[in-house]
């Protein structure tokens, strides 16, 4: 009786385990775009805002630096909102899990400008901008849920 019950709980343990094995999270590659002569603390606060919104037990967001960002995408010199798909996908291969999701963006809470470049697992880009409005905490969750949408988009663990 007893071996009978161990069998059934470590079949029942199996299937909950092989029931989730193909579920993980979604991979998003950040890059924080705003220009260093423009890069404020209020800046750096406004990125990092962006950042723990979009950030859960479904969503998983790694920090990648400009440099590294543009040298990998062959993207010297370009400007965010000019960044294409093409150079957006040469991001997303990385060791361990590929991302699914790269996101832009470039806060200026100064200017009144927050603009986000995002490439979905879909393809394609979106371009998100806000301009003339406060950059304050409202800005960045409506900006963080709208990248969200975008980076969903396509996605298939």
């Amino acid at each position: 009786m007893s071996a009978r019950r161990s069998l059934v709980v470590a079949a029942a343990l199996s299937f909950a385990a092989s029931a989730h094995a193909g579920e993980r999270q979604l991979e998003i590659v950040l890059v924080n775009l705003t220009p260093d002569a423009a890069s404020s603390e209020v800046s750096k606060q406004c990125v990092r805002a962006v950042e723990k919104k979009m950030g859960s037990d479904e969503v998983h967001v790694v920090r990648v630096g400009e440099t590294a960002a543009r040298k990998q995408a062959g993207t010297a010199g370009v400007a965010l909102l000019d960044w294409r798909a093409d150079a957006l996908a040469r991001l997303k291969p990385r060791e361990g899990t590929p991302a699914d999701t790269v996101v832009l963006v470039d806060c200026r809470p100064e200017l009144r400008r927050l603009s986000v470049v995002v490439s979905p697992p879909s393809g394609g880009v979106a371009r998100l901008e806000l301009s003339a409005v406060p950059v304050d905490r409202a800005a960045t969750d409506l900006i963080a849920d709208a990248i969200l949408r975008r980076a969903w988009a396509g996605f298939s663990p």
